[in-house]
Parts: C-alpha cells; structure tokens; sequence
C-alpha cells in the first residue's frame, strides 16, 4: 500500500579448504524507490536510495565448533561505514545445531532510512534440531538496535517432514510461523 520497490542483487563466492578453512566474499546492492510523500521518501522529498556494500570473510572449524566472519564497506548516499559480522555455529550433537550471530551494516528499509544513514546492529540465534530422521524443527530469532533509537526483533518456527525420500524426488511437507515488531 505504501508504494516501496526494492531490488537486491548479491554475488558471493565461498572456496573451500582441505583444512576446513573457507574464505567467502561478496557485494550487495540495493536500489529502493519510494512515492513522494509515502512516508518513506526521503526527508527533502527524493524518492530513491541506493546502498551498496562489499565483503570478504573467513570461516573455520574447530572440532564440533564452527567460527566465522566478516569485515566489509558499505556505502549509502553520502554515508560511508565499516561493516562487521561473526558467528559461532555449535554442532551439539547430530540432532542439534546451535548458531549465534551479530552483525553490523546499514538499515536498508525505504529511501529515507538510506538517506538518514541509519544503522543497525543485529543479534541473531537459530536451532536445528533433527529429533527423529524424517523430522526437523528449525528456529531463528533475532534483535536489531537501529541507530535511531529504534527496535526490530522477528521469530521463524519451521517444523518439517519428509514424506517421500527416492532417487528422483525428495518431498517435505512443513509449516512456517513468522512473528515480528
């Protein structure tokens, strides 16, 4: 209702070692296109915002541990930032994965935000828990502090089940629930 366009486009690579070490890298670019006066335009009444932000990083396993992440620019209108991530994936047992994460960039919402140069800062957790070999529950939620002052927090709860597993086919049935504010 509001009239927001948003196009994303992300090359990455990602090259793997014998050593369990892999080095990743991309770039993302983000065009958004807002009416005059929706709100999301920016204050002196442009309409579109661009953000574009280039990576690199490296990932390494340490026995039942997986460490990684990240160091990158980013650049928004006039605004110049540093930009960050790293996590820490514990494989717990076969069943159970536990992943934690947090990261910094611009927050890339509507013209006006790329315009203001605000920033986020999110926190980031995710289980995977494979109870029975035909079932898998997958949960992420996450916290973001916007420089403005402002939050954001959202909440996926994915169960699934795998119906037919052939040589041709692989099919799961499962549900999504999403909760945000």
């Amino acid at each position: 209702s509001d009239g927001l366009r948003t196009f994303r486009i992300a090359p990455r690579f990602d090259v793997g070692f014998d050593s369990d070490t892999r080095v990743q890298g991309g770039y993302e670019y983000i065009a958004l296109e807002a009416r005059t006066g929706s709100g999301l335009d920016q204050i002196g009444g442009g309409e579109f915002g661009e953000v574009a932000h280039g990576w690199a990083g490296l990932t390494q396993r340490i026995g039942r541990v997986l460490l990684g992440g990240t160091l990158g620019q980013a650049r928004a209108e006039s605004h110049d930032l540093i930009t960050y991530s790293g996590f820490a994936r514990f494989d717990v047992s076969d069943e159970l994965k536990l992943t934690v994460e947090r990261l910094s960039g611009f927050a890339a919402i509507s013209p006006r935000t790329v315009a203001l140069g605000l920033t986020r800062l999110a926190h980031r957790g995710q289980i995977e828990w494979t109870p029975a070999i035909r079932y898998v529950i997958a949960a992420d939620a996450s916290y973001e502090d916007l420089s403005d002052g402002n939050e954001r927090w959202e909440m996926f709860v994915a169960p699934r089940v795998a119906l037919a597993r052939t040589e041709r086919v692989n099919l799961d049935f499962g549900l999504l629930a999403h909760r945000f504010g």
